[in-house]
């Protein structure tokens, strides 16, 4: 009839937090808050107090799973290091930078470099995807999982072309220049030596034909390894 109106939706204005055993489908710790409360600071403090009241819960505890939501650098990382947990919270995507950027597209990942100071050929996505582009061609593949190392707290991965066995044009750039790393990148020179040594912690350089990467909350160290030359690096996401 062309008058206006509204609706109006009440309610009760709290919101109950639950922490529950999904095996057995029974709640191990809870909390009444109004909803304005934070659901990851109270999660955060929840997590904290039940498993300092019941370690052996926390023994017993293999993964922790949640919305992303949830999602919670000092949380997971509090799972992972202090109770070996596996938080199975997926993370957030707040990259905002990349999205402003002329000729973006929605349908592609994001993907940062690993160290951005090096001329490096592997990236990595806000979601923890670790990747290569090949120099030549600018293709980007996702480096083959190889599994997890318990003893290093290392998600080991591989070069998709040694692993899969097929050749990519930075293959044949490296046989072309037998002194480059893998991809035909040069390896990174350093001063005080002309033999590279591990550093501690280790950096990522270019030409690595492995990658071991370490996930400590939301942050990631990446330990790779370069022909025979044995330089050692790492760096670290946010």
């Amino acid at each position: 009839t062309g008058r206006l109106w509204r609706k109006i939706r009440r309610g009760f204005g709290y919101r109950i937090h639950l922490i529950a055993d999904t095996r057995y489908e029974i709640p191990v710790a809870w909390r009444v808050t109004r909803a304005s409360r934070s659901e990851v600071k109270e999660l955060e403090a929840m997590s904290e107090a039940l498993f300092q009241e019941t370690p052996k819960l926390a023994k017993r505890c293999q993964d922790f799973s949640g919305d992303r939501g949830l999602d919670s650098g000092p949380l997971k990382e509090t799972l992972w290091d202090d109770y070996g947990i596996g938080p199975l919270i997926e993370p957030r995507e707040l990259w905002k930078e990349e999205k402003k950027e002329p000729g973006h597209d929605p349908g592609e990942a994001i993907t940062r470099p690993l160290y951005p100071d090096r001329a490096d050929t592997l990236v990595y996505t806000e979601k923890g995807e670790v990747c290569c582009v090949c120099p030549e061609t600018g293709e980007q593949r996702r480096l083959a999982f190889q599994g997890f190392e318990a003893k290093r707290g290392r998600l080991k991965y591989r070069c998709p072309a040694a692993a899969y066995g097929f050749t990519c044009a930075g293959q044949r750039a490296r046989r072309r220049a037998p002194t480059a790393g893998s991809c035909g990148l040069p390896l990174p020179t350093r001063t005080g030596g002309s033999s590279p040594r591990p550093r501690t912690p280790a950096r990522p350089g270019s030409g690595a034909t492995g990658a071991a990467v370490r996930w400590s909350g939301s942050t990631a160290a990446w330990t790779t390894t370069s022909g025979s030359s044995g330089t050692s690096c790492g760096a670290g996401a946010g």
